[in-house]
Parts: C-alpha cells; structure tokens; sequence
C-alpha cells in the first residue's frame, strides 16, 4: 500500500518504512494521528438527526476520491464503513474537515477467481 504514500484521502504511515514493534501481542504499525476521530463518530453526534446536506456531499466526494485511488491501482478495501473512514482537521482554507481512508487489512487486488471470499464487515458488505 506505500504506492499510495502522500495521497490525500488514504491514511499515511508516519515515513516512508513501516515500523513494526513485535510485541507479545503481535505487529504494529504507526499510522497518521485523526484528531478528529472518524465519520462514525461524527455521523453519531447528529443523534438520529440529518446531517446537512452539503456535509453529505463533502464526505461522499472525499470517499470517493480515497476508492478511485485504490482502485486505479487495482486495489478493494473490502470494509469501506463509517468506523474506517478518518477525520482529520482541514488543510482547506475555511473547511472544518478532511476524510481519509483507513484499515486496509481486509484489503487486496481482485481475483480473478469469482469463487473467492471476500473479508470485511458482514453488515457492511453488499447483498
């Protein structure tokens, strides 16, 4: 996933080599810092109200550009949903947020075997 490093809406690893600490619990890999925590946090404090229409927009159109990215180099996420998709303060003048794509476990290059399983979040995934 380095093919991705300094895109705007894909999560950074903090320099150019992944540092792994091996641990009892297993890897870790240090990621960009969401101050702002993620699209379901921010989705939540709206508490069962609409979110204002051009804050839709604004996301959807920053997810979009995170998948067209992953997929123009082949890539699925395979577990796009709110809890992945990052908040992050805006480097726009005069914009609140900016969204960035996250947890990229699940993701993986298309098969060409139509038999293969996708991984990801059971009540995310399509029909």
């Amino acid at each position: 996933m380095l093919c991705f490093r300094n895109h705007p809406r894909i999560v950074q690893a903090s320099s150019p080599v992944v540092h792994l600490g091996i641990q009892p619990e297993g890897c870790h890999i240090y990621m960009e810092f969401a101050s702002k925590g993620t699209l379901f946090n921010m989705i939540s404090k709206f508490r069962g109200k609409p979110m204002p229409e051009n804050m839709i927009k604004r996301a959807a159109l920053m997810i979009i550009q995170g998948l067209d990215a992953l997929h123009s180099h082949g890539y699925v996420h395979c577990d796009l949903k709110p809890a992945n998709v990052l908040v992050f303060p805006s480097t726009t003048f005069g914009e609140p947020w900016d969204l960035k794509l996250a947890d990229f476990g699940s993701s993986k290059e298309p098969s060409t075997d139509s038999r293969s399983l996708f991984p990801g979040t059971e009540q995310y995934m399509p029909p």
